[in-house]
């Protein structure tokens, strides 16, 4: 993914002030380049799903969708990932899914679970990674991590 992806941000002062309070505007936003730099350097599938799942812009998601068996049709993936991302469950009822794809329910049901199976380990295997490199920004880490965080806030 080559494109440029707009990211919503808080206003200076709305939600950002409580955990960075002490940072001025130019420090926040030092802080959010860094984090979008180390999103930058994340693998091709696990950068296309992060931005995907917080963005759901159509170009991160249909390079998510390219993690999906490439046995299913192109159509089905994007709209399975585009489902995935959009947090709202399928665009489609499973039945008119196979209906549309020629293939049983039962069938749809097992491409909607695998979806959420492989989008869903991209996602955890991103986040784990940004956590690590972030961790100083983290106030409550998972518990993965807590022992890391302790060495740094004992030390």
């Amino acid at each position: 993914m080559s494109q440029t992806v707009n990211v919503k941000t808080a206003k200076y002062g709305e939600q950002s002030a409580s955990a960075y309070g002490d940072e001025s505007k130019g420090d926040q936003i030092m802080t959010a380049v860094n984090i979008l730099n180390k999103v930058a350097g994340l693998p091709e599938a696990e950068r296309a799903v992060i931005v995907a799942y917080y963005t759901c812009e159509v170009a991160a998601i249909n390079e998510a969708a390219l993690s999906l068996p490439m046995g299913w049709p192109t159509a089905l993936r994007r709209m399975l990932a585009r489902s995935w991302a959009g947090d709202r469950g399928l665009e489609m009822s499973q039945d008119d899914i196979a209906t549309a794809y020629s293939f049983s329910q039962q069938t749809a049901s097992r491409r909607w679970t695998e979806t959420c199976k492989v989008l869903n380990g991209d996602l955890r295997s991103a986040l784990a990674v940004l956590e690590l490199q972030l961790l100083d920004l983290i106030t409550m880490p998972t518990v993965a991590n807590a022992h890391r965080f302790l060495e740094k806030v004992l030390a």
